[in-house]
């Protein structure tokens, strides 16, 4: 038996901004779950941003600088306060409620900080990547799972793939990111694609070698190391 971690980008991997996910999204996360493995999600989200329902066993939220695992708060790195008020932002995501203005998010911890200046911008604190998050939370944790599996669809997941074991690009628009993934998948074959997944590492070992789509015997037009950017 081989006990996986998952590490999962959200937006544009498990599902399209704006939109829910699906309902064959979460029964694959299910699936991972019943075979025994872990899903952390890796996300530039804050955790305010995460719902309750999609936390499984943890996250890696806001680009590593809020960590938690099992609901237990693991690491938190908040913005420096005031070093944002020249830019003047219009809220702020805390651990637990959005925060308006600038003397209000100078009162608490603030995670992600957007503003406007000829477009919307978004302000992160600095110190920590996807990629570093996982090194914290392997440390953490003693290194328990067998193999670690990062799924991602832009440059922000390079950092992830950096501390994982199989690098899966999801949506093949990212050409820089295909060139480094073993597995490349369109987003319409991922949900397939893990409720594939049992307790053998070959699964992944057979898809690359074989490069056929493994959930109904046909080869996605991605299916391949080198993925065309359209």
């Amino acid at each position: 038996m081989c006990q996986m971690i998952f590490f999962m980008d959200i937006d544009g991997t498990l599902k399209l901004s704006g939109l829910p996910l699906s309902r064959k999204m979460h029964e694959a996360l299910r699936h991972l779950k019943k075979q025994g493995h872990a899903i952390i999600f890796c996300t530039g989200r804050t955790l305010l941003e995460i719902p309750d329902r999609w936390r499984h066993d943890g996250a890696i939220a806001c680009f590593g600088h809020q960590i938690i695992y099992h609901d237990r708060i693991l690491y938190q790195h908040p913005l420096t306060k005031g070093q944002d008020d020249h830019m003047h932002p219009l809220f702020g995501f805390g651990w637990s409620r959005v925060y308006t203005g600038v003397k209000q998010m100078n009162r608490y911890p603030i995670y992600k900080a957007v503003y406007w200046k000829r477009g919307w911008h978004v302000r992160y604190p600095d110190g920590m990547d996807k990629g570093k998050g996982i090194d914290w939370l392997s440390e953490a944790l003693g290194h328990p799972f067998d193999l670690s599996i990062g799924i991602g669809n832009s440059l922000a997941d390079l950092a992830m793939w950096r501390a994982v074991n199989i690098k899966v690009a999801v949506g093949h628009r990212c050409e820089a990111l295909n060139h480094q993934a073993d597995i490349c998948l369109e987003r319409r074959h991922l949900a397939g694609f893990l409720k594939g997944v049992k307790q053998d590492a070959t699964y992944f070992d057979n898809w690359r070698r074989t490069r056929d789509w493994p959930g109904d015997g046909q080869k996605p037009s991605c299916a391949r190391r080198s993925c065309n950017n359209s």
